[in-house]
């Protein structure tokens, strides 16, 4: 499925995944699946929030490239670090070394504990925030 534009500068670039048959484990999807959503913000920098379980890895990351080079990634805001939202983090780092992962103090803590990711890293503070300009 292609990248979907919301708006100007705002893309959604998740994945739909109908081969997980539970739900955290727990509660059966099979007919129903699962979306994991992952979206795409640029401007005068750029910023991906979220990514996808690392099963969606060929999938998530060409709808990426679709919109913007990934090695030109300003930012990664990781809102969790569930495997099904996390697991494609390595890659990520892999392949964008530059971006600066943002989340929460515990977060950064577990980024490094679970993925031994620690430079680069931030938390971010209550009412922080990140803007730029579209770009023309």
């Amino acid at each position: 499925m292609p990248a979907v534009e919301i708006r100007p500068g705002i893309h959604w670039i998740g994945v739909n995944d109908r081969m997980t048959d539970l739900f955290e484990g727990l509660w059966p999807i099979t007919q129903e699946g699962v979306s994991y959503n992952s979206y795409l913000i640029s401007g005068e920098k750029t910023a991906i929030i979220d990514l996808a379980k690392s099963i969606k890895v060929d999938e998530f990351f060409s709808q990426v490239e679709e919109i913007s080079d990934l090695s030109k990634i300003d930012y990664l805001i990781v809102n969790h670090l569930e495997p099904d939202h996390a697991g494609l983090l390595t890659t990520f780092r892999r392949l964008a070394p530059g971006a600066t992962i943002l989340g929460s103090a515990k977060a950064v803590g577990l980024l490094g504990k679970f993925y031994n990711i620690t430079e680069n890293v931030r938390a971010v503070s209550d009412g922080e925030t990140l803007s730029w300009a579209e770009k023309s």
